[in-house]
């Protein structure tokens, strides 16, 4: 661990020789940060930026610290402005998506990770959270599109598996979803909420016997998940 009091000192007596030293500021900033104290990097970085308008490292650790403050309207002014500078960087396209999702921008989002994408066309992580704003918007085809997607480029990714399922799911497809939910259990046997949905999903097939083992090893991981009780004496009382 760094010794942050120190480096915080250190860079105080700089800026007091020097009041204009703008990457004294960022980096004390920065120290805040990695400290846990992201207000106070802020108010560093709003320094560093006042002093230099075009500072992109400080545009993009102050974007850093809205997300971590869950300021997500602030940290899409200061991608905006990264971009606006011309930075052409599939992570800033990246990160504001997940900005923009998270303000409920769903197509403002898609739009980012497919820039992302269109960057760096291995990037697993943008055609994954592409595929979840999809969803969101009840767009389950493009979803499972860009879920495949995210497969193809990482085979073990077993969220992008388990997401796919619920989206085949919804779609009514509970044959694919079920193989979904599968391939996700053999990347992370120990998830109970993946045996639940395929518990749910062999229900809706009306495969009692299969429901019944899928929720008994959903209990097996965690007896007080919500509802799995019932649901398995659903499918024991159809045998």
């Amino acid at each position: 661990l760094g010794n942050y009091p120190e480096a915080i000192k250190n860079y105080d007596r700089a800026i007091s020789l020097n009041p204009a030293y703008v990457e004294a500021y960022s980096n004390r900033g920065l120290v805040h940060s990695m400290s846990g104290n992201h207000s106070e990097a802020i108010k560093n970085y709003n320094k560093a930026i006042e002093l230099n308008p075009e500072d992109i490292t400080t545009y993009r650790r102050r974007a850093d610290a809205h997300e971590k403050l869950n300021n997500d309207t602030d940290a899409i002014k200061d991608y905006d402005k990264l971009i606006g500078l011309g930075l052409k960087d599939a992570t800033v396209y990246f990160k504001r998506g997940i900005s923009l999702d998270k303000t409920g921008k769903f197509s403002e989002a898609i739009k980012d990770f497919d820039e992302a994408i269109k960057l760096k066309p291995d990037y697993f992580e943008a055609y994954y959270r592409r595929a979840l704003a999809s969803y969101a918007m009840a767009r389950y085809p493009e979803a499972i599109d860009a879920f495949d997607k995210a497969i193809q480029v990482n085979p073990d990714f077993a969220a992008a598996y388990y997401n796919r399922g619920i989206a085949y799911a919804v779609s009514g497809n509970q044959a694919e979803a079920i193989r979904s939910y599968e391939k996700a259990i053999s990347l992370n046997p120990k998830d109970p909420v993946i045996y639940v949905r395929q518990g749910d999903a062999y229900t809706v097939l009306q495969d009692y016997a299969n429901a019944a083992q899928s929720y008994e090893k959903a209990i097996n991981l965690d007896p007080k998940i919500p509802n799995v009780h019932y649901s398995l004496g659903l499918a024991l009382s159809r045998l």
